[in-house]
């Protein structure tokens, strides 16, 4: 009883440093470049929800290349803001402290709205594994892309989600007759986030190859491939159904409008202004290996811990020991390692779709080292009685 009541006052505490972290990083961070499109969106939302002409919301065409839940969800938050036609370029200039702007209070709306999910992301994570849940409280590009008003804060949430609920199904289906007769709800809760996910960034929709994977290697392993495939296949038409519903920008033509959007991301990568920048293949390792604001400094005011390149260098330790405890991790953290290295596009935000299973791993590394350091403690007093 005493064990769980100090881990429920861990998690509690960790939760409380995410909060503040991110909550200090959303009244501190300069405006992002992308925020002003996507306050804009959010503003013709809540004016189409205020007014109530939802059928108007599938016809928004701005920024059709990034899916519509996540800029619905900020829609919903300014809904408690004043009503606005448009955020205009002088209220929300770029690049300058938000406590400047004119339109800080929907900015900061918006933002919050961000802080909440990047919060449930640790909740979650260090409702599997505590030590996990403070990396990801206090790594700085988590901080950084769930502080502001941008899409990255409720795919990370909903991707880790998915991954959580479809270890619990997959952990509990061979309990005994009448214990695991509701495991199924737990499946259907992960296709639902995964569908969520996907709705909101295309990205983070490879914790969904991850599972993939997993169910295949593992059930091939212990002969219950047969058995749980109608399952997987009700899990990826709940994923498929749900990533329909919840992107309405989709609904008038599903087909071309889908192909619309993830084309524009083959096409954007290839433009001058991302080419410039002349990222090596590996950048990705640049940015997870240092801290953002030692990459941005203009930021720097932002943050108050950075530890980045540690949780790095414990997740590369810790590999091992989570393959062995819950290997679903590892394999996500292989394809999206993967997928920053051959995606031309390498954006520092980009890195979030690995942070997850990275700070568990990490997690696991430290674990690892204690009990070396305990082992060799302990070999040592036993020499010296």
């Amino acid at each position: 009883m005493r064990k769980t009541f100090y881990r429920i006052v861990c998690i509690l505490a960790i939760t409380l440093l995410a909060t503040g972290l991110r909550g200090y990083a959303a009244n501190h961070l300069l405006i992002d470049g992308d925020e002003p499109v996507y306050i804009n969106a959010a503003v013709a939302y809540a004016g189409y929800l205020r007014s109530g002409e939802w059928q108007e919301i599938p016809w928004y065409e701005k920024n059709v290349e990034h899916p519509l839940l996540n800029k619905l969800v900020y829609g919903v938050a300014l809904l408690t803001q004043p009503q606005l036609n448009a955020m205009w370029a002088k209220d929300f200039p770029k690049y300058t402290p938000i406590a400047e702007a004119e339109g800080r209070p929907w900015g900061m709306v918006g933002r919050w709205t961000s802080v909440t999910f990047g919060v449930l992301a640790v909740l979650v994570l260090a409702l599997l594994n505590p030590l996990a849940g403070l990396f990801l409280a206090v790594h700085t590009i988590a901080v950084r892309y769930t502080g502001s008003m941008l899409l990255e804060a409720l795919p990370f949430f909903t991707s880790l989600l998915a991954a959580v609920c479809y270890l619990r199904w997959f952990e509990g289906r061979k309990k005994p007759a009448g214990g695991g007769q509701r495991q199924w709800i737990w499946l259907v809760l992960s296709g639902a986030a995964l569908g969520a996910t996907t709705a909101s960034k295309y990205t983070f929709a490879i914790v969904g190859i991850a599972i993939g994977m997993h169910w295949l290697i593992f059930s091939f392993r212990e002969k219950q491939l047969i058995r749980t495939a109608p399952w997987m296949v009700l899990w990826g038409l709940i994923a498929g159904g749900c990533f329909i519903a919840f992107d309405p920008y989709l609904w008038p033509d599903p087909v071309y409008r889908l192909y619309q959007s993830l084309t524009f991301h083959a096409g954007y990568s290839q433009r001058d202004f991302v080419r410039s920048f002349n990222f090596p293949f590996w950048q990705s390792l640049i940015w997870l290996t240092s801290t953002y604001p030692a990459k941005h400094p203009d930021y720097t005011a932002a943050f108050l811990i950075g530890i980045d390149p540690v949780i790095f260098a414990l997740g590369l330790v810790g590999l091992p020991r989570t393959w062995q405890r819950r290997p679903l991790f590892v394999i996500w953290l292989l394809i999206g390692m993967a997928t920053l290295f051959v995606w031309p596009t390498k954006w520092p935000q980009y890195t979030m779709i690995v942070l997850a299973p990275l700070c568990l791993a990490a997690a696991e590394g430290a674990g690892w080292l204690w009990d070396r350091v305990k082992r060799a403690a302990g070999t040592v007093q036993a020499q010296r009685a």
